[in-house]
């Protein structure tokens, strides 16, 4: 996936990010449900690099190492 693209997590719409050049930072903005979101909204799967809604990830702890993983990625692991 584009990593200028997330999948909203209310409505489930893929959203374009948008780099907003006064903050640094890619801003994404949902037009099916109005909801607005920043890069600090999401996490990347460390599988397959998908941009994940942050409450949406897996975090596995294995040992001292942490992993995020996105529900396809945990679901094909085990």
């Amino acid at each position: 996936m584009n990593k200028n693209v997330v999948i909203c997590p209310y409505c489930g719409e893929e959203i374009y990010g948008d780099y907003n050049y006064e903050t640094g930072h890619t801003d994404y903005d949902c037009s099916s449900c109005d909801s607005h979101f920043t890069e600090d909204d999401f996490i990347e799967c460390d599988k397959c690099g998908n941009l994940v809604y942050k409450d949406d990830i897996n975090e596995i702890t294995t040992n001292d190492t942490v992993e995020y993983l996105c529900n396809d990625c945990m679901n094909n692991s085990i």
